[in-house]
């Protein structure tokens, strides 16, 4: 199977080790830059990037350079969408005017909750936001807060990764992102939307009375 999965980690990981192995600030950094520009491919390439990262520098710190990588690519889509493949949505999509409104009302939780969706690709995330009007302050902010939580277990995971590939055998069937985590952070992200149904909660009630 051609592309970047676990096999592939697995075969370049002597190599990747090495270099991440030598200190410094220059491979950490070229790790972030790299990232950045896998997660501008439309394709889910988030969990085994983020795996790799924590595989060769530990899950803190690559889930700080996955942190980087997001909000460096995010901008990057954010600013994108703004341009004429922004205008055009806006002009041929109905939903628009109603994506606008609740992105304005809740800048913040609006993306904190995109964000924790695990279910939702990254490049289509970084897009919406800006559609939604959203300013790059509380995109940025929202971005941070709501990528951390499932960078961390990825990472998490991946830097367990060495007694996986020791082990051998079939990483067709592993999980990078389990059951579990997918139900946690699908939670999270629903009760991030607590404060825009109170809102609108209590705009009904003033509107009846």
């Amino acid at each position: 199977k051609r592309g970047i999965n676990l096999e592939t980690l697995r075969v370049y990981s002597p190599y990747l080790s090495d270099i991440a192995d030598r200190g410094g600030l220059a491979p950490p950094l070229i790790f972030a830059f790299a990232a950045a520009l896998l997660l501008l491919i439309p394709f889910p390439l988030g969990s085994i990037v983020t795996a790799g990262a924590g595989f060769l520098f530990g899950p803190y710190l690559g889930t700080a350079l996955m942190s980087l990588a997001v909000l460096a690519s995010g901008t990057i889509l954010y600013y994108i969408s703004r341009s004429t493949f922004g205008y055009l949505l806006e002009r041929h999509v109905p939903a628009m005017p109603r994506l606008r409104e609740v992105g304005q009302e809740n800048p913040f939780t609006y993306v904190l909750a995109l964000r924790l969706m695990p279910a939702l690709p990254f490049f289509v995330v970084s897009i919406l936001p800006s559609l939604a009007g959203i300013r790059i302050r509380p995109y940025l902010a929202g971005s941070i807060v709501g990528s951390a939580p499932g960078l961390f277990a990825v990472a998490v995971v991946g830097a367990g990764l060495e007694a996986v590939f020791s082990a051998g055998g079939d990483l067709s069937k592993f999980e990078l992102v389990s059951e579990q985590t997918i139900l946690l952070l699908t939670a999270l992200s629903i009760l991030s939307l607590a404060p825009i149904v109170q809102k609108k909660l209590s705009r009904n009630i003033r509107i009846k009375n």
